[in-house]
């Protein structure tokens, strides 16, 4: 059987470079607007004209200040944070994981998904995410990229908890297989197979595509005890057929890997456009946009 392992990858948010803020310089204070001369000349006409200005300039330079830009970018960087310290604990199950490792990287994975939606949610409820108009374009397409990366984060979880302590089962009875050397030993190889077998059957998770891939390994895997059976029993014919079903097993795994590399895209869409929003911010909040 080969031992090649399983990949569950999950794209980092820094896929591509992180928001990686610049220091942000504290405002200039207020200059006093020397030679501003407000004359009176027609009375009160000329005294609301000017108030009314006094007004438009205090609302339209005084909405969003670098202090609430700045607020809005430590939102986006936390969630960058939080991102990154589940991508940093999770990896492939390999030959070396153990169970320990596995509910670690369930509880991590599900813990993301859990916040995720209200820490996006926060960020757009940050003064310049909401009143920015470019800031608010910017939000709406990483809204939206979010929630199909959070189901996709939802998705591996299912795949490390119910793959996972099948596929440790799994690499140790591979490794099992060169040491057989007598007929018991293929006897108990092809029950081990038909346990696997039926719990890999009863895998059944979010996405479908990837639950018919695990009903192909369960299939794959009842062929090859089968096939020891008739080893067993004298038929010689069914060492060459073992092979093949073997290769069958490692396809459908490998169809599995796949289908999660494609759910992967989710993460490198939600990675730009939060790196592009946060990006922004980080320039309003230096006063560079």
């Amino acid at each position: 059987m080969n031992n090649q392992p399983m990949q569950a990858p999950m794209m980092p948010v820094t896929s591509q470079p992180p928001v990686t803020p610049t220091p942000v310089m504290p405002p200039e204070p207020n200059k006093s607007k020397k030679g501003m001369m407000i004359w009176l000349i027609t009375g009160g006409v000329a005294l609301i004209a000017v108030i009314v200005t006094i007004i438009l300039v205090i609302t339209l330079s005084g909405g969003i200040t670098p202090k609430d830009y700045l607020a809005a970018q430590e939102k986006a960087q936390e969630i960058v944070n939080s991102v990154e310290d589940v991508t940093d604990t999770n990896a492939s199950i390999t030959t070396t994981t153990t169970q320990s490792d596995i509910d670690e990287m369930v509880e991590s994975l599900e813990g993301l998904k859990k916040s995720m939606m209200s820490d996006i949610k926060s960020l757009g409820n940050e003064k310049a995410v909401k009143e920015d108009e470019t800031a608010a374009d910017m939000y709406k397409s990483l809204k939206a990229s979010a929630e199909k990366y959070n189901e996709s984060v939802g998705v591996v979880a299912e795949v490390y908890e119910q793959f996972g302590p099948v596929l440790i089962e799994m690499f140790d009875l591979g490794n099992e297989f060169s040491t057989i050397t007598s007929q018991d030993q293929i006897k108990a190889y092809s029950e081990r197979l038909r346990d696997l077998a039926d719990k890999m059957a009863d895998i059944d998770v979010s996405n479908s595509e990837i639950s018919g891939y695990a009903s192909n390994m369960s299939e794959a895997m009842v062929d090859m005890a089968d096939l020891l059976d008739k080893i067993l029993a004298g038929d010689s014919s069914a060492v060459s057929d073992l092979t093949d079903a073997a290769e069958g097993l490692q396809t459908a795994a490998d169809d599995i890997d796949t289908e999660l590399k494609a759910l992967s895209e989710n993460a490198k869409d939600f990675a730009n456009d939060l790196n592009e929003l946060g990006k922004y911010l980080t320039k309003k909040a230096n006063g560079k946009e």
